[in-house]
């Protein structure tokens, strides 16, 4: 079978495309992962007011802001008291895994 210039040209072509089609689907997905922040810096942030929603995974915050950006901070050991410190703010926040038995 005799293969022509222009179809191995063509099977580049749509390669190539293919390809820069899925890193422009990564870019796009790594823009809209979360950001992350210092435990400090996110209690400051619940304290003005800028949190609308949190959930604590063992050594994991994650939530999202009142703008509507989400965010990932760490959470050290035993610090659960970020929770009623939260609701009482109004802040809805949640608990898995084993944070939620400490």
């Amino acid at each position: 079978m005799k293969f022509k210039p222009l179809s191995i040209i063509l099977w580049i072509a749509v390669t190539l495309w293919f390809l820069a089609l899925l890193g422009g689907a990564e870019s796009a997905v790594t823009t809209a992962s979360s950001a992350k922040i210092s435990y400090d810096g996110l209690l400051g942030k619940l304290s003005a007011g800028a949190i609308a929603a949190g959930t604590i995974q063992e050594e994991t915050i994650e939530g999202t802001r009142t703008d509507g950006s989400s965010f990932e901070s760490y959470n050290p050991v035993h610090k659960v008291g970020i929770i009623p410190r939260g609701r009482a703010l109004g802040v809805p926040c949640s608990c898995r895994g084993a944070t939620a038995i400490a």
